[in-house]
């Protein structure tokens, strides 16, 4: 019920994407960050707002879903390694296409808007919470992270759909290939983050990645 409910959110944040309200709501606030800020916060406390109740009347501990002191040195040290492949999309752009790095002003703002607001929530949700949990019910764990893999990557689909205005197979036969990726990098944010069972690193890791690529 918690995913249905989490990409519901999503869903209507898209609707009002494309709504006047965004109009508005860009007219009011015309820098691209503080406006990202302002239209994605309300979403995410929606969002997170259930799973605290959650913990809460099951009596679970904030540990449960990766958030710890336990290995967090460790865990952002992995968390930034992981980086590391990816590292020569920002350098080859600035090689063969003299495109500048993302090193003006506004670089901790944005890095900021996708840590606390794409990456952090998306990470206690999936990995932190869901993931846990469905490994519980289900016996074997590679079928558990393969599952929870294919609910990230169709978490994705609700706001696009919404923005794109597609039906849900219309935006599946175009976009299955952006899918696809999405759910390798579940893959490879799950073994981030077992290695430690603390949320700071795959966070830091999934932050810094959307920044680069944006």
């Amino acid at each position: 019920m918690y995913f249905v409910y989490v990409n519901v959110i999503f869903y209507l944040l898209g609707l009002i994407y494309n709504s006047h309200w965004m109009v508005q709501l860009t007219t009011a606030i015309p820098h691209e960050d503080w406006m990202r800020l302002a239209f994605t916060f309300p979403a995410v406390v929606l969002q997170l707002a259930p799973l605290y109740i959650i913990l809460k009347l099951r009596g679970e501990t904030w540990s449960s879903i990766g958030i710890k002191r336990s290995k967090i040195g460790l865990s952002i040290l992995i968390g930034l390694i992981a980086v590391l492949p990816f590292r020569w999309v920002p350098l080859m752009n600035w090689i063969f296409h003299g495109k500048s790095l993302p090193l003006d002003g506004g670089v901790l703002l944005g890095f900021l808007y996708y840590l606390t607001l794409i990456a952090l929530p998306e990470e206690l949700i999936f990995r932190g919470y869901i993931q846990t949990r469905i490994m519980g019910l289900i016996p074997s764990k590679s079928a558990a992270i393969l599952t929870t893999g294919l609910l990230f990557a169709l978490t994705h689909v609700p706001f696009q759909m919404a923005v794109l205005n597609l039906n849900y197979a219309g935006y599946l036969d175009k976009m299955y290939i952006q899918l696809l990726i999405i759910f390798f990098m579940h893959l490879y944010f799950t073994y981030i983050y077992t290695r430690t069972n603390n949320i700071a690193g795959v966070t830091l890791c999934h932050a810094l990645l959307d920044f680069i690529f944006g």
